[in-house]
């Protein structure tokens, strides 16, 4: 056990990325293959006839949710009849 004294808190500063600049890259490449795969699924879903735009993306550790928000007058069943 430490004596007392001997702590030294961490800064309160941003925390420091040990991998620098590759890891903001990564980032940046994920947003856009994020953005990129919710343009496709706009594009997929009008090919069913299914109007409407990917309103937010929510990245997690395992699953990607993509946010839909249909066009006015388009009823769910149609969502889900275009899914089956």
């Amino acid at each position: 056990m430490h004596a007392v004294g001997q702590f030294q808190a961490p800064s309160s500063g941003p925390a420091e990325c040990p991998t620098g600049k590759r890891a903001g890259g990564r980032r940046r490449s994920r947003g856009r293959s994020l953005e990129a795969n919710a343009r496709r699924l706009e594009l997929k879903l009008a090919d069913f006839g299914v109007e409407g735009e990917v309103v937010e993306i929510l990245p997690g550790p395992v699953i990607t949710m993509y946010e839909f928000k249909p066009a006015p007058g388009i009823k769910i069943s149609k969502i889900a009849g275009a899914l089956r």
